[in-house]
Parts: structure tokens; C-alpha cells; sequence
């Protein structure tokens, strides 16, 4: 499967000093680039980038502000797309951290002020 075989940390390019945290939410920028192997085949003439590199994109910056590589998603409980991510958009990432371990990750990905993404999740491998 084409989408397993993607390095996430070597395409969506941020730091870990990028990822702020205030108040139990971590927040980043993204600059959705063009040359993303997510947009080979999705689509050639319309290029849209698919549900699975925003998941990937989230665990990443998860991974990355808690500097565990090991961190899968251990449940999606909801996983919403309400509108397209296309080359060269800018996205506002905010998670939510729980603050019980049994309470649900809330994501929000958002272009131009606008949510083009939700999803609520749990993770395992903290």
C-alpha cells in the first residue's frame, strides 16, 4: 500500500521547537508542499491531499513534541474532513491533550480560518 511506504518526517518539514504548547494544546503551522508522494495518483489533475497523510501529519507532530517514535494510534474514534487540503495551502494544527489518560485526542486542522479537518483519537506507546 502506497501511503505505508511515505516518511512522514521527512515530508511534512516543521521542528519540534515549531510546535508550541499553551494551555494542554500543541499547535504548529504547515506548509503543505507540492511535491507531497501523497498527491502522486490523488489526483493528477486535481491534486487533493488525502484523509491518511493528515492522520500521518497528526501522529507526527505528536511523536515529535513528546520525541517518542514508537506513538500509533491505538483507536480513531472520529475522523472528520469537511473540506479539501491542496498543494501550497497553510494549515493551523491544534491538538488537544486529554487530561485523563482515558479521554479522547482532539484535532483540529484549519486553512484560512476555516476547519477543513477534525478527528478524535487515543494513542498507545507514551
Amino acid at each position: 500500500y502506497l501511503f505505508t511506504m511515505i516518511d512522514t518526517k521527512e515530508h511534512f518539514q516543521f521542528a519540534r521547537e515549531d510546535i508550541a504548547m499553551e494551555k494542554g494544546l500543541l499547535k504548529v503551522s504547515l506548509s503543505i508542499a507540492a511535491d507531497l508522494p501523497y498527491f502522486d495518483g490523488h489526483f493528477p489533475d486535481n491534486p487533493v491531499l488525502p484523509g491518511v497523510a493528515i492522520l500521518d501529519a497528526t501522529l507526527w507532530v505528536i511523536r515529535s513534541f513528546m520525541d517518542r517514535d514508537e506513538i500509533e494510534y491505538s483507536t480513531i474514534k472520529n475522523a472528520k474532513f469537511m473540506s479539501v487540503v491542496k498543494p501550497g495551502d497553510q494549515i493551523d494544527l491544534t491538538i488537544e491533550i486529554p487530561e485523563l489518560e482515558d479521554e479522547w485526542f482532539k484535532c483540529s486542522w484549519c486553512c484560512g480560518g476555516q476547519t477543513v479537518s477534525e478527528l478524535r483519537f487515543s494513542i498507545s506507546g507514551c
